[in-house]
């Protein structure tokens, strides 16, 4: 068997030099890098539009007075329940890592996902993932198993996710707010068809490997198996189920305190209705950060509730800091060395059979 190759980081890959180019060898193509630029430039120009628009209903000067009105403590929901979340992620990792044979405490899962929070803040959308999978596949030295195991953890938490956005559909959004009722539907439906299409590939997955090109064949396949032992072990999907419903709980929880912070009569509800459907508008890859989508959705939202735009920037902008405040937490951990050690041995599960075990 060939010699197991050892496995860099995101973060690695992203600071090294590539080689330089063989004067023989042919031009590579500029398509991919065309259509990220196109993509950047979108996002650019959307953002500053919706800003456009923000400032048309929102004095800048009203928004600021509005957030340095905030209580001060307000910051620290945010902040707090974002952190409490990164350790039920890491918990949730933890029980699936187990069921598909790659033991790994949350100890070491959580300092990986206070850091990817960073790469995420500082880098394009994705940017976190790709770090997220570097280092866990550096932590286990099994890079298929962690593929499964995230791919698993966030086709779970569409489950809670899913329905909080049902119960918002039957509380009423329709009458109250009808584009977030509209946006709920939509993520609705493609939620149960990422579900509907997850469960067949964890029935069908390696038999549909085995047609893809040989380049990708054996990695696929490998990944595929771990897909379908994980899809086995029901009481570590159902108990990760369940961290993801508190997670999103939490979410709902955040929200809704800032909504009372500043004298918003929303009743509590009403909150898990709103707030999973506000942020199936926010999530979209549109903005850059989500900056002008998610102050606009606050706007529209806070409207019939009796407050004032400006303050709803200022709830939006106080919500935001909870990711920037869990960000620097891992920044502060890439400071301080927080880096995982390279494991002395990776295992190569495309050389060790069809059941990605030697």
């Amino acid at each position: 068997a060939p010699a197991p190759r050892p496995l860099s980081s995101a973060c690695d890959a992203a600071i090294s030099v590539p080689p330089a180019p063989s004067p023989d060898a042919p031009p590579r193509p500029a398509a991919g890098r065309g259509r990220r630029v196109a993509g950047t430039l979108l996002r650019v120009g959307l953002t500053a539009g919706a800003l456009a628009w923000l400032s048309q209903r929102v004095d800048p000067a009203a928004a600021l007075a509005a957030l340095e009105a905030v209580p001060r403590w307000l910051f620290a929901v945010p902040v707090s329940l974002l952190l409490a979340n990164s350790l039920l992620h890491a918990w949730r990792l933890q029980l699936l890592f187990g069921a598909a044979g790659v033991p790994l405490s949350w100890r070491r899962i959580l300092p990986v996902l206070l850091r990817a929070s960073f790469v995420g803040a500082v880098t394009p959308r994705g940017g976190a993932d790709v770090a997220r999978v570097g280092w866990l596949a550096r932590e286990t030295g099994d890079l298929e198993a962690v593929l499964a195991t995230a791919f698993t953890a966030r086709v779970l938490e569409l489950v809670p996710w899913g329905l909080l956005l049902a119960y918002g559909l039957a509380w009423g959004l329709w009458d109250t707010l009808p584009a977030l009722a509209t946006s709920a539907t939509l993520f609705l439906g493609a939620f149960v068809a990422v579900l509907s299409a997850s469960a067949a590939l964890a029935a069908k997955g390696p038999a549909l490997a085995q047609r893809l090109p040989a380049l990708v064949r054996d990695r696929a396949t490998a990944v595929a198996h771990r897909l379908q032992r994980l899809g086995h072990a029901r009481r570590a999907l159902a108990l990760a189920t369940a961290l993801g419903g508190w997670i999103a709980l939490h979410n709902v929880l955040s929200v809704w305190l800032l909504f009372r912070g500043v004298g918003a009569a929303v009743p509590a509800s009403a909150a898990p209705a709103i707030v999973p459907a506000m942020d199936t508008v926010i999530s979209l890859p549109v903005t850059v950060s989500g900056l002008g989508l998610r102050e606009g959705v606050f706007v529209i939202v806070l409207a019939p509730w009796g407050i004032g735009e400006a303050a709803a920037v200022a709830l939006a902008l106080v919500r935001w800091s909870g990711e920037l405040g869990r960000a620097l937490v891992g920044g502060l951990l890439m400071l301080g060395g927080g880096r995982s050690p390279r494991p002395s041995h990776i295992r190569n599960t495309t050389d060790a059979g069809t059941d990605g075990t030697r």
